[in-house]
């Protein structure tokens, strides 16, 4: 735990709230877009061209910690890049952007690739817990 900040049970609320459709107050739906460079401010910035957000949900968080689950994302790659980062969304369309995520691993795609995100992505928040 953190000398500083919020207490375990607080975060993992919160990251509940954020991520997770089933709990109170939570947000329509979890939405994740590709990029290839920093997302940006309003997670717009060097987004994977032609190629559609996909819905992603998950686990209760535990430890600060969120993690993916259930069916897995699959993108149908609609431009070569190299995939970086990732941005999240309350919509498949529009919706409102809520976080940016950077890649542990960088993965190159070409189009007509089909790219599936296993289950199991883990979302921290370093310092907090």
């Amino acid at each position: 735990m953190a000398d500083l900040g919020p207490a375990e049970w607080l975060v993992n609320a919160w990251l509940a709230a954020t991520f997770n459709p089933a709990a109170p107050f939570s947000i329509p739906g979890v939405y994740l877009q590709l990029h290839t460079g920093l997302p940006g401010a309003a997670g717009t910035a060097n987004a994977l061209a032609d190629t559609d957000r996909q819905p992603v949900a998950f686990s209760a968080a535990d430890d600060g910690t969120i993690t993916t689950a259930g069916a897995a994302a699959e993108y149908l790659i609609g431009d070569d890049g190299t995939v970086t980062h990732g941005s999240l969304w309350t919509a498949l369309e529009s919706g409102t952007w809520f976080w940016n995520v950077i890649a542990t691993h960088p993965v190159t795609v070409v189009e007509g690739d089909v790219l599936t995100l296993s289950d199991g992505l883990t979302f921290t928040l370093d310092g907090w817990v």
